[in-house]
């Protein structure tokens, strides 16, 4: 029994231990990946840092690749898009063990490629404006950081983008699942 007690405490103490973010100045590595809702489904993936800036301000700069399929006239085609994001979020709710819900605003700005659908666009007699281009997006985002650790966190995503410059895809809804881990 005491053995098994043993066991039971040494697995579950690292989960009720207070997360090091509290700590000014500190850094994370994020690792995430998700998808895309609506009419033209994807997926994404990309990499990141975290600054804590203070116990409840995050500010946080990202690289993320995204890919979607769009059907344009009769044929679908991937979409791709190269990213760098630029966030604040601020936390509005947490139990200052654990669990931390944040809530910011950003911009992401980067590369759209419509890649083999360029020349589909425009052949047999067809025309169109719809290219591949640079972007700049607004975006907001919200966030649930679970320390499962005192140094590593599961994150949930959400995020709504507005992509004005964009010929294909005006708004752009991703969840996405990562893992943070804290670094000093």
């Amino acid at each position: 029994m005491k053995k098994l007690f043993l066991l039971l405490f040494t697995l579950l103490l690292p989960m009720v231990m207070m997360g090091q973010r509290h700590s000014k100045g500190i850094g994370g590595i994020d690792v995430f990946g998700g998808f895309s809702l609506g009419k033209y489904t994807g997926w994404n993936t990309g990499i990141g840092y975290s600054h804590y800036m203070t116990s409840s301000d995050i500010f946080r700069i990202t690289g993320e690749y995204t890919q979607y399929k769009r059907k344009i006239y009769t044929r679908e085609f991937d979409i791709l898009n190269y990213m760098a994001e630029l966030e604040y979020l601020h936390m509005v709710v947490s139990n200052h063990n654990n669990l931390y819900i944040n809530l910011g605003i950003g911009v992401k700005g980067g590369y759209e490629d419509i890649g083999k659908a360029k020349d589909y666009v425009n052949s047999d007699g067809r025309v169109s404006d719809i290219k591949s281009r640079f972007m700049a997006i607004p975006l907001v985002a919200g966030e649930a950081e679970f320390f499962a650790f005192s140094k590593t966190a599961f994150l949930l995503q959400v995020k709504e983008c507005y992509s004005p410059m964009s010929d294909l895809r005006k708004w752009n809804t991703t969840i996405g699942i990562g893992i943070r881990q804290l670094i000093f």
